[in-house]
């Protein structure tokens, strides 16, 4: 069983997490990330309309439970942020497919699925009952974690960790692509605590305000 104290959420908690353990974390995922296998079956020309339509059924998830954590005008922004992305990068989105970003990662890859542990960092619970499910653009990917580490405080972390992992991984359009992850990323969690009932509203919020912020900054 792996411990609770060595879990990233409560490390992060209890000011714990350094830039080191950001750049060893770094380091094990770009290693991950470039040996990954590359997504099979997707068509590039049609990866955005793809995308589009996740984030469209996010959306419609979200707005089930939106009620008691977000107002309506951070909702209309939220929407317009989709669609300025789809607008502006959907010639990135294909180029990314056919060049071979989309890997067979983890899928499900935020902060209470990684153990700092004695023994090394210990990364779990990737999502294994459908493969497409956890086939994405590793910006994405880095998105959901850097997202939840910033929600649950650590903003001052992300630097370290993107610097380390971009000595590892050059991708240059991945600073074009994370705020529109992160954005959606974090209305999957937020969905997800909020369905929780009472006990998740909190979070749910914060992961909300979250999603809210980044489509409201310039």
């Amino acid at each position: 069983r792996l411990r609770e104290e060595r879990m990233l959420p409560f490390l992060l908690d209890t000011g714990q997490v350094t830039p080191a353990m950001m750049s060893e974390l770094a380091e094990l995922l770009a290693r991950f990330h470039a040996d990954a296998e590359r997504a099979t079956g997707i068509d590039p020309a049609h990866y955005p309309a793809l995308v589009q339509a996740q984030w469209s059924d996010n959306l419609t998830d979200f707005a089930r439970v939106s009620n008691p954590i977000i107002d309506a005008e951070n909702c209309l922004a939220v929407e317009k942020f989709g669609a300025e992305f789809f607008a502006r990068h959907s010639e990135t989105l294909k180029r990314r497919a056919a060049r071979g970003w989309l890997r067979d990662v983890h899928g499900d890859l935020h902060t209470e699925h990684v153990c700092f542990a004695p023994e090394g960092i210990q990364i779990f619970d990737c999502i294994e009952f459908e493969p497409k499910f956890r086939q994405c653009d590793l910006a994405a990917e880095i998105a959901f974690l850097i997202m939840d580490i910033e929600v649950r405080g650590g903003a001052t972390l992300i630097a370290p960790f993107l610097q380390r992992y971009r000595q590892l991984i050059d991708d240059p359009e991945a600073d074009d692509l994370l705020p529109f992850w992160k954005c959606y990323r974090a209305l999957v969690r937020a969905k997800v605590y909020a369905l929780r009932g009472v006990s998740g509203l909190d979070m749910a919020s914060r992961y909300a305000r979250y999603a809210s912020g980044l489509a409201w900054t310039p």
